[in-house]
């Protein structure tokens, strides 16, 4: 490739989300004057509107499913043969399993010379499948690996970790978050009498809402008379209706809001009222939601899971708990000391800017497309 000619790379997205924001980040910030930037993706309710949100960048919508569908999957993959066709990428970079699979297999097929694969949450990880359906995910995953010969971006240490189990050749980037953006809104939080806590994401089985009720009830037997407090959940999803007649059946309907989809100027403002910021997800990758609470200063509370270690410090900017109990002792704590939230809350903050900065993360993945084409022989 010579020094005039732009690296074309196209970038493939099934879901929405965290991982759809953290793909916008790569899309909008990668350098123009080295990189030709492409992105096909598929539309969820918590997916971006991509037409008004990126510049530069191509777009292409290719539908595709979650779960494995061999029709549904099979269009796919031959839309995807058409587009690498015409686009003729020098590096393939896929996100999320299911664009992760389909991708591997089609950009081996047309000769891509660089394929990355980043799961953003191993599918043979999730908790709401059987076991049979995890161990088809994981073998899909190998079979995918061994014959794409992919390099796999894990975006947390111990995503890395399990990673070892489908693939070889294995990168360490982790997530960013825009700081100058959340940082905008500050001004826009509205004064509030108690104590608010926040949460954010697809009410889905990954996200245990179910636990967030328990965890509810548990707090208002602790503090209910002591200390004004309200839940948030910032979002919608599938389990909302079933969320919202569990929690009125419980006698707690009335300390939860659900907002619904929301766009980030709307997110965002929610995040400087919250008090504390919790997430009681069974599985991740590495939540977008968490650095974005903690970017705008707030102490967290979260499962002592694969992602969430990967961000919060236990004791120092929140902290991890390894079952339902210890959630609940440890919010009750920060909702009952305003000293502690304030100083987790800074070190959440210089956290986010020692570590999860959008300058780090692009950096790293251009040298990451430059040097495994450089392998190749190509540039």
């Amino acid at each position: 490739m010579s020094p005039q000619k732009k690296i074309k790379v196209l970038q493939i997205i099934e879901c929405g989300g965290g991982a759809a924001k953290q793909v916008s980040y790569i899309c909008n910030n990668l350098d123009r004057t080295k990189f030709d930037v492409s992105l096909v993706y598929s539309l969820r309710e918590d997916s971006p509107d991509y037409k008004n949100t990126l510049t530069g960048t191509r777009l292409y919508y290719l539908p595709m499913v979650r779960e494995i569908s061999p029709v549904k999957d099979s269009i796919s993959f031959l839309r995807l043969i058409q587009l690498l066709q015409k686009e003729q990428p020098d590096v393939l970079h896929l996100h999320s399993s299911k664009a992760g699979f389909i991708g591997r297999l089609a950009g081996r097929m047309m000769g891509v010379p660089v394929i990355i694969y980043a799961p953003r949450g191993l599918a043979f990880l999730r908790k709401d499948v059987s076991p049979y359906s995890r161990w088809l995910y994981l073998w899909l995953e190998k079979i995918a690996s061994f014959v794409s010969k992919a390099t796999l971006m894990a975006v947390s240490e111990d995503e890395a970790v399990e990673a070892a189990k489908i693939a070889k050749n294995i990168v360490l980037i982790k997530n960013a978050v825009d700081i100058a953006e959340i940082d905008t809104y500050q001004n826009d939080a509205k004064d509030k009498e108690s104590i608010r806590i926040v949460t954010s994401g697809r009410i889905s089985p990954a996200k245990d809402p179910e636990a967030f009720l328990n965890i509810m009830v548990q707090v208002k037997k602790q503090i209910e008379g002591k200390i004004p407090f309200s839940f948030v959940w910032i979002g919608d999803g599938e389990l909302r209706e079933k969320m919202e007649k569990d929690a009125k059946e419980r006698g707690i309907l009335d300390l939860l809001k659900i907002t619904g989809w929301l766009n980030r100027k709307n997110v965002y403002p929610l995040l400087w009222q919250a008090d504390v910021f919790v997430m009681t997800s069974l599985w991740e990758g590495l939540p977008n939601a968490l650095l974005e609470a903690m970017a705008a200063g707030r102490p967290v509370v979260a499962t002592d899971i694969i992602g969430n270690r990967d961000v919060v410090s236990h004791g120092e900017t929140g902290f991890l708990a390894k079952n339902m109990n210890e959630f609940t002792d440890y919010l009750c704590l920060l909702i009952k000391d305003s000293a502690l939230r304030k100083k987790m809350g800074i070190n959440a903050r210089k956290k986010i800017e020692q570590e999860f900065l959008i300058a780090r993360m692009i950096k790293q993945i251009e040298e990451l497309y430059q040097t495994t084409l450089k392998e190749q022989g190509i540039c």
